[in-house]
Order: structure tokens, then C-alpha cells, then sequence
């Protein structure tokens, strides 16, 4: 029951940050900050549902370092999907460029190759 209680305040935390940015209510500093709270609660969850849902929102209220963090903690050089999408754009965004060249190159080396894919 507590993990349910603690999935239910995630969500609803979630929702709540959602709800204000997108109705343009809370400042992008605040946002930033709300996001980086309920990371903080979560960070010891290895819960990929929970860390994705809060990677998103820090993708799209642009708080790249923590977008990138999140990302890296879930998404490895297995297959290319949205979550890798996420991850390089974030990775671009703070300047990783290393970050980038490697992992695009651990994707060669499985023989995953991908002419849209775009950081």
C-alpha cells in the first residue's frame, strides 16, 4: 500500500506541474524547480515508468541538465526509440557532444544503424 500511495502522489504531483505549464500559470524558473523536487523524491526509484514521466517533463519544460540525467538513467544503446530521441536531444542541448559520439558509436558496434535519428 505504500508503494501505491507513493505512485499516486507521483502522479498526482506530475499532473499538477503538467497542468500548470501547459495552462501557462507557473513561471519556467518555478517549473524548473517543482521538477526538480519530485525528481529528488523519486531519484532512488528505479521505477522506468516514474523516471520517464518525470524525464518528459523536464524535456518539455526545457530543463535539459535534468532531462539528460533522468534519460541516461533509463535508456541505453540497445535499440533506437523516443526515449533515445529524448536522451541525444537533451544530451545536445547542455553541449554533451562526447556523450553523443559515443553512444551513437555503441549503437554501430551493435549494427544499428539510423540515417533520421536526430539528437
Amino acid at each position: 500500500q505504500l508503494q501505491l500511495k507513493k505512485v499516486q502522489n507521483y502522479h498526482k504531483q506530475l499532473l499538477l506541474l503538467w497542468i500548470q505549464v501547459e495552462s501557462d500559470t507557473i513561471v519556467l524558473n518555478e517549473a524548473k524547480q517543482a521538477c526538480e523536487r519530485i525528481s529528488e523524491l523519486y531519484s532512488d526509484d528505479n521505477d522506468y515508468f516514474i523516471i520517464r514521466e518525470i524525464a518528459l517533463c523536464a524535456h518539455k519544460i526545457k530543463h535539459y541538465p535534468l532531462s539528460f540525467n533522468l534519460w541516461h538513467k533509463i535508456t541505453y544503446p540497445f535499440d533506437i526509440n523516443s526515449d533515445t530521441q529524448f536522451l541525444l536531444s537533451s544530451a545536445k542541448e547542455i553541449e554533451e557532444y562526447k556523450f553523443i559520439i559515443n553512444y551513437c558509436k555503441q549503437l554501430r558496434q551493435k549494427n544499428i544503424h539510423e540515417r533520421n535519428l536526430k539528437a
